[in-house]
């Protein structure tokens, strides 16, 4: 039962302090590690559930960002009274099929921990991992249908890979509930593009923006402000509610780029690849 669920002791701002581990990587830039973070992000992620009706769709790639994200919303959801949890949630992975085995298999495990984990614990959680169309997967296109490899002037496969499939099923609940916030995991602190990025895409005094692309759909992106080290403290010292071990994350990002996760959302929601 939900009421029965005991919290992990989320340590107090002055004990959350930077860990050894935090690996760094390509353009991130680390940052300061700002007292009570944490509690500002839940705040904030409890203020935006209880604002409206909308359902969630919360974007999971498996890497650092997307999994710090998905613990923040269940550790919000699991304080929440029974009574007051009462809009769904979904956690949205994608599998394009020529993931790497390491990756796939993670976010297949990732989900299947945190769906087991809210059924026992009364969440309304749901995951739901989809795929691209046969037509659409990249053998067929890359043989069958002889396109050349992808490159950075020419990347025909994230949109049939990632952004249609992840798009046909957020559109599915907007079809089914009117309307719908997708939660992305994404970061100013990420690159300075980014950065830019997010800033065009921002309203001022607004928690939330419209999608780009998907009528009746909003982004939210609770943890755009903070650091690439706040996100690697939260995640080495707080425990994982769904009972992973975040330090495996560590070993994942210690891989070469070409086999690490990669976002599933765009910052400014314009596609879905979070």
């Amino acid at each position: 039962m939900a009421e029965s669920f005991a919290l992990p002791v989320v340590p107090s701002a002055p004990e959350l302090r930077r860990p050894t581990e935090t690996p760094r990587f390509g353009r991130e830039r680390g940052g300061a590690i700002r007292p009570s973070f944490h509690r500002a992000v839940v705040e904030d992620l409890r203020g935006a559930y209880s604002a409206d009706d909308r359902p969630w769709v919360v974007g999971f790639s498996g890497g650092k960002d997307s999994t710090c994200l998905m613990e923040f919303v269940y550790y919000m959801l699991a304080r929440l009274p029974a009574a007051q949890r009462l809009k769904p949630v979904y956690v949205l992975a994608s599998d394009t099929r020529v993931e790497a085995p390491l990756i796939s298999r993670r976010i297949r495990r990732e989900l299947a921990l945190i769906g087991a984990a809210a059924e026992r614990d009364g969440l309304p959680i749901t995951t739901q991992l989809v795929f691209p169309k046969l037509n659409d997967t990249f053998w067929v296109n890359l043989i069958g249908r002889g396109y050349p490899s992808p490159t950075t002037q020419f990347r025909w496969c994230t949109d049939r890979l990632k952004i249609h499939p992840v798009s046909e099923f957020i559109r599915s609940i907007v079809d089914r509930r009117g309307a719908v916030v997708v939660v992305l995991g994404a970061r100013k602190d990420e690159s300075d593009t980014r950065a830019r990025t997010m800033n065009a895409a921002s309203i001022d005094g607004q928690r939330f923006r419209p999608h780009a692309d998907l009528p009746k759909a909003w982004v939210y992106t609770p943890l755009e402000d903070l650091s690439t080290n706040e996100v690697w403290t939260y995640l080495l010292q707080v425990p994982s509610p769904w009972g992973d071990r975040n330090r495996g994350l560590v070993a994942l990002y210690k891989q070469p780029s070409g086999t690490r996760t990669g976002s599933i959302v765009h910052a400014d929601g314009r596609s879905l690849a979070g």
